[in-house]
């Protein structure tokens, strides 16, 4: 799916829209599902990893401290780029670039459906979300819905393996995404 087919896919508005039985959330509506403002304050920093158009960063831009979203679509880039100055948001960072590990380390990381898009093993990528998450920080993975690229056994289940070995699950759920279900943990570290 791509953005092109759906202009309103992941819109700020609240509600879904485009063709029935395709995913499609709003960002209000996937911030709620997520449960996410019950683990940011005013001085959280977010890392957004596969970031589209960075529209969590926007939504959340007055109640965090700073977003930083990567994404390797610069088309999508751009959009977010705009947005944010649109609205004048400062504390939006966005960067057009493949995923590697950063020396950063985050208060919230979100790992949306992205993992199954890096070039490097389940175990490295645990590993990297690890080191970039701060003590005390969250951690929120959601998969694909089950058969989409090999998921949950090639990705999702193996990620979630690791991590678990590591930090502390805080929730565990499926996440409606029309009538698709996800696969979706919060971690802590």
């Amino acid at each position: 799916m791509s953005f092109n087919q759906f202009p309103n896919y992941q819109c700020l508005d609240e509600g879904t829209q485009g063709e029935p039985g395709k995913a499609n959330r709003s960002i209000p509506d996937r911030v709620k599902d997520y449960g996410l403002l019950n683990y940011i304050t005013k001085e959280s920093t977010v890392l957004d990893l596969g970031c589209n158009r960075g529209y969590f960063g926007v939504y959340l831009a007055d109640k965090i401290k700073s977003y930083y979203g990567i994404d390797t679509d610069s088309n999508q880039i751009m959009f977010g780029i705009a947005e944010a100055q649109n609205q004048n948001l400062t504390n939006l960072t966005y960067r057009n670039d493949t995923f590697l590990c950063l020396n950063n380390q985050f208060d919230i990381i979100l790992c949306l459906a992205f993992h199954s898009y890096v070039n490097m093993s389940m175990w490295e990528l645990a590993k990297c979300l690890i080191d970039m998450l701060k003590p005390g920080g969250h951690l929120l993975l959601e998969g694909h819905p089950k058969g989409y690229r090999d998921e949950p056994e090639k990705y999702f289940n193996p990620l979630a393996s690791y991590l678990n070995e590591n930090l502390k699950q805080v929730e565990r759920k499926q996440v409606k995404d029309r009538e698709l279900l996800r696969p979706f943990i919060i971690f802590k570290k």
